[in-house]
């Protein structure tokens, strides 16, 4: 499966948009949306956590480990009237994936990753606002949300659900945080497509 294609996009079930700004906002998305769930520890797990505490958004946030190594910085800033968010390693000077908050749809670009598209198109939602496909290279993910955070899973050929990740509030901290398993990051490029969704889905599901 390509990743600038979405299998559920072609089934008639799935929608986007309704969880996206509307055309003409101009106020920044929305935060704190998301549940608070306790952290759970797991030799399997790793944590990132969007360090926001100055400006209390995950869109303006150095995402850190539990033993507090920066892997990235997000920024969101205006460019030419419209509100970017950027993603970036400390160690790069360019930003490797942007979200574009246009007043039709956000447009999401992951360097070497994700196209430059409609983030609809990308994370798409089910009409009943309950979960959310995603493409990643050549495997199928899905974001189910409920009560505590929203969960990640990846459909198996045998039709099986693994979870393999959650977004989350964190109670103690008040940051956002991603929990994936260990078996997604070691597939390069995987931990920024991932980080670029959790920011996605806290801008905008409402629970």
């Amino acid at each position: 499966m390509s990743h600038t294609s979405n299998p559920y996009a072609q089934s008639g079930q799935w929608s986007g948009g309704s969880f996206w700004p509307q055309a003409g906002s101009t106020h920044s998305p929305t935060y704190g949306a998301l549940p608070t769930s306790p952290i759970v520890s797991s030799p399997n797990v790793v944590t990132f956590q969007f360090n926001s505490s100055t400006s209390g958004s995950p869109l303006n946030a150095s995402t850190v480990t539990d033993n507090t190594n920066m892997y990235f910085n997000v920024y969101t800033t205006i460019a030419n009237g419209v509100r970017v968010t950027a993603f970036a390693s400390p160690s790069e000077g360019s930003p490797f994936a942007t979200v574009e908050w246009t007043d039709a749809k956000p447009v999401v670009t992951i360097r070497n990753r994700v196209p430059r598209q409609d983030a609809t198109k990308w994370i798409l939602f089910s009409h009943d606002r309950s979960t959310a496909a995603l493409g990643v290279g050549p495997c199928f993910y899905f974001w189910t949300f409920q009560r505590g955070g929203a969960k990640l899973y990846k459909r198996s050929e045998t039709n099986q659900s693994e979870r393999l990740g959650k977004v989350y509030w964190s109670p103690t901290t008040h940051s956002l945080c991603l929990d994936l398993h260990v078996s997604l990051l070691q597939t390069p490029g995987n931990l920024e497509v991932f980080i670029v969704a959790a920011a996605l889905i806290q801008a905008q599901v409402q629970l």
